[in-house]
């Protein structure tokens, strides 16, 4: 019981204290308080359900995922990013279930985003989420991958909301084949921000767009690392990165065997 209350005022203190209460207001703190008491009724459930977030209904598959995700992109603001113009071009990469997008369009109300997903459960959702957004905002159920064609995609039912789906090392039986496309694909024209949060697959990815010369259109990158298949992944990153003429300006741990990247591109 103590844990449970621990947990609750911790979560409580990122809905009235955070950066992202300070910028979205009341109107935050009263939608995140109130998913906060329904979860506290069966804390670490993998219960689905639905939301209202700043005037937004969002469905989910995992009320524990969910948590994350408000910790992360709304109360730390992970995704946040300045724009020089009104209309900033966003390539999301591992775009889950739309909470992502959700906060980009907020900030960004004429932001034209191309949003990938692979899973094929997490992109009904993300559809659904997203449909009321600005018709600039483009959803594809595909993968990024270090070549075009079809990888083998990995999805367990258990860990809602996608947060540990990859692409498939092995024939397992809960695999199925999803379209690939290469992230230089996508990066053929400026583009103000590029946020990556594939669960691993993120180094050949990185590697092709670096070979390929798209780095060189990409302003700020936000980029998730995964380093338990991977010693020594943050530094091979942060090296791609600087090599493609971006100053690495963040980076540490998340949780676990994960961190965050921010690289800009100097004025």
């Amino acid at each position: 019981m103590l844990r449970k209350i621990a947990a609750a005022s911790n979560v409580l203190r990122h809905a009235v204290l955070s950066r992202g209460a300070r910028r979205f207001g009341p109107a935050f703190t009263r939608d995140y308080a109130r998913f906060l008491l329904r979860a506290s009724r069966h804390w670490g459930h993998a219960a689905p359900g639905h939301m209202t977030l700043l005037g937004r209904e969002m469905e989910y598959q995992d009320q524990h995922a969910v948590l994350l995700f408000l910790h992360e992109i709304y109360s730390d603001e992970a995704y946040s990013f300045e724009s020089r113009v009104a209309s900033p071009r966003i390539v999301d990469c591992g775009a889950n279930i739309g909470f992502s997008l959700l906060y980009f369009s907020l900030r960004f109300p004429g932001a034209r985003i191309i949003a990938v997903e692979a899973d094929r459960d997490n992109f009904a959702l993300l559809s659904r989420n997203t449909r009321s957004l600005s018709p600039n905002v483009d959803v594809r159920n595909v993968a990024v991958a270090g070549a075009p064609g079809f990888v083998r995609f990995s999805s367990r039912a258990s860990a809602g909301g996608g947060i540990t789906s990859s692409i498939a090392t092995s024939e397992d039986a809960a695999s199925y084949e999803v379209p690939a496309i290469t992230l230089s694909s996508l990066l053929q024209e400026p583009t103000d921000l590029l946020k990556v949060d594939i669960e691993g697959a993120e180094y050949d990815v990185l590697e092709e767009a670096a070979a390929s010369g798209a780095l060189a259109n990409v302003r700020e990158c936000i980029l998730e690392f995964h380093t338990r298949h991977a010693p020594g992944g943050q530094a091979r990153l942060t090296a791609l990165l600087e090599g493609a003429g971006m100053r690495v300006a963040q980076q540490g741990p998340l949780r676990d065997d994960t961190g965050l990247l921010r690289a800009v591109r100097p004025s």
